[in-house]
This record gives C-alpha cells, sequence and structure tokens, in this order.
C-alpha cells in the first residue's frame, strides 16, 4: 500500500481555471462600463448641442485658401475663382482680388443669388469686368457687390475665408 500523500488534492473547481474566470469577468466589465461612459458622454453632447442658442463648433471656422500673391496672380490672369461648396450643404463661393496689392482688396461672395440654384452661378464676363445671372440676365460688379459675402482674413500672407460671417 503506498503512503498517504502529504498533500491532499483540491476537490472542485479551483487552480487556475478559476484566475482566467475571475480576468475574464473583470475585462467584461470593464468593458461594460467603458461602453455605458461612452453611450452617456455621447447623449450629453447631443442633449447640450440641441438646446436653443446653442452653438456647435466642430473644427475651424476659417478656410485656408492659401498664399495672395499665388492667389491675386491667378485672380489677375484667369479671373475670380470659383470654389464650389467647400463645405457639406456649404454655398458655392467666388474668390476675387481687387487692385495690385495681393495683402488688401479680397472678397469673397456666394457665386449664386440667394434662393437660385446651381444652374444660375453666376458667370465671370472678363471683357465687361462683371458676374452675369444666366437666369435673370441681372449683372453684378466684380467686386460682388449685392451679393451675401464673406470675411476674408489676410495673415503672413496667406488668405482664410470665414465661411460663417459677413463681412
Amino acid at each position: 500500500m503506498p503512503p498517504p500523500d502529504p498533500k491532499p488534492k483540491p476537490s472542485g473547481p479551483t487552480g487556475p481555471p478559476v484566475q482566467k474566470r475571475r480576468a475574464s469577468a473583470r475585462v467584461f466589465v470593464t468593458f461594460g462600463i467603458a461602453i455605458l461612459a461612452g453611450v452617456l458622454l455621447l447623449v450629453f453632447i447631443v442633449h447640450t448641442a440641441s438646446k436653443p442658442g446653442t452653438k456647435v463648433n466642430l473644427g475651424s471656422n476659417l478656410y485656408q485658401v492659401g498664399p495672395t500673391k499665388t492667389f491675386a496672380d491667378t485672380i489677375a490672369k484667369d479671373g475670380p475663382v470659383l470654389n464650389q461648396a467647400l463645405t457639406k450643404g456649404g454655398p458655392d463661393i467666388y474668390i476675387q482680388h481687387i487692385g495690385n496689392d495681393p495683402d488688401i482688396g479680397w472678397r469673397v461672395f456666394e457665386a449664386q443669388v440667394q434662393g437660385s440654384g446651381r444652374q444660375c452661378t453666376l458667370q465671370w464676363q472678363a471683357p465687361a469686368q462683371q458676374f452675369l445671372d444666366p437666369c435673370t440676365k441681372k449683372t453684378y460688379p466684380a467686386d460682388g457687390t449685392g451679393l451675401k459675402g464673406y470675411t476674408t482674413v489676410v495673415s503672413g500672407g496667406r488668405l482664410a475665408i470665414d465661411l460663417r460671417s459677413s463681412p
């Protein structure tokens, strides 16, 4: 007969399998708490942003156009630059430069009369130095007077446009 074992063998679920189950449970609980926190944060942001008078700014207010000298030279040679919808659902705009100094004389305005569709995008008439509305045949001066305009910012020889403001 063999001698009795000094260490009795444990009976039931003990040892490494229990530790693995406990670690898995901790990971599951931690993951669940993180998901719950994310959902609560999202609900808070949506609730706060949907209150009347709340402004939500997820990016810069300024559209960076580029070097003033480059754009002034391009416009002098080819006419105003048409940018179609720089932001989703945003307006089509013309970037115009008036004068010889690349740091002043910038005008940015909508490429259609308010309420008109893209089929009525203004057309640059180089010989007359004016814009023509193809739908109404009305003309607008080179500086965009009579059209909705936007504020321009020149800093360090670079042009930017504030698409959320009027001049």
